[in-house]
């Protein structure tokens, strides 16, 4: 095996984000109750009954700027990315006949004060909902962590890169002791798609995915090209670790790099048996089958 340097994905990869935001849609569901002055419980009925609907139909997703990026269940947030969008601006046309009687029922029922969406678009308002209900735990760690960070670092160049703030993960790096060993290059957008943007393929397509996998995330394609160029990540030396494929996987395997996917409870089988089929991805469940993949 050719591979000398190791690219890390940090939320999700290096953290446990379902048990990190276990109650996040709840969080959010109350929160943007608050932002609407509508009902909860109907608002959580109405995110209930039409998350079902998304996550079990993999042609929807997170979209961002009117493009799916990502599948509905790929962590904790997806689903909230996926159905409240939607739900606003059904709110805002106030057209409910055509959802079916059940969900119907429960928009008519919701209250809402139409007020709040003047001099307002639904972004400014998912995203307040959105600051005010992340990350109310703290970190927590995927298990082995502290091994397998020891064993990489022993025998790999590793860095991290993550569309997390740049400065908030050198903090978490320095503490656990990685401060001059593990690179860290922060706001990467891995989600933000730039169809305009030509130096790649603009998608590709899996098995059991009727949409396409969308390839042109320019700014995480320039933090790839900057490690390569000033620190030596290059494609054929350089394996990287997520655990989204879409958003960390997807561009990196098409640039030739080796793809290795950490699965979570939010992994859909469409993509484990797209890793089983390809020549250059691997799908591992824990941190201990990564090391012995690597030999470690």
């Amino acid at each position: 095996m050719s591979i000398t340097h190791i690219i890390l994905d940090f939320d999700g990869t290096l953290t446990n984000v379902f048990e990190e935001l276990k109650d996040y849609d709840n969080d959010y569901t109350v929160t943007l109750a608050e932002l609407l002055d509508a009902d909860v419980e109907i608002l959580w009925e109405i995110y209930q009954e039409t998350k079902m609907e998304v996550i079990n139909d993999p042609s929807k997703g997170w979209s961002y700027n009117g493009q799916i990026v990502c599948h509905a269940n790929a962590d904790p947030y997806m689903p909230v990315n996926t159905v409240f969008p939607e739900v606003l601006q059904i709110l805002r046309d106030g057209e409910y006949d055509s959802l079916g009687d059940r969900l119907s029922a429960f928009y008519k029922e919701l209250n809402f004060d139409a007020k709040v969406f003047e001099g307002k678009t639904n972004e400014d308002i998912l995203e307040k909902a959105y600051q005010k209900s992340k990350k109310k735990t703290g970190i927590i760690y995927r298990e082995g962590l502290e091994t397998f960070l020891q064993k990489l670092t022993a025998k790999y160049s590793v860095a991290i890169v993550t569309s997390s703030g740049e400065s908030d993960v050198k903090d978490i790096v320095e503490k656990l002791g990685y401060k001059g060993i593990i690179e860290v290059v922060g706001d990467a957008y891995k989600h933000d798609n730039n169809p305009d943007f030509t130096e790649v393929e603009a998608e590709h397509r899996i098995e059991g995915l009727p949409r396409p996998v969308l390839l042109r995330r320019e700014k995480y394609f320039d933090k790839l090209k900057e490690l390569e160029t000033e620190k030596g990540f290059r494609p054929e030396n350089t394996a990287v670790i997520g655990d989204i494929y879409e958003l960390d996987l997807a561009l990196p395997e098409h640039l030739g790099y080796t793809a290795i996917q950490l699965r979570t409870e939010g992994t859909p089988e469409y993509e484990a048996q797209y890793h089983a089929a390809a020549k250059n991805t691997h799908l591992f469940d824990n941190y201990s089958q990564i090391l012995d993949f690597f030999e470690l």
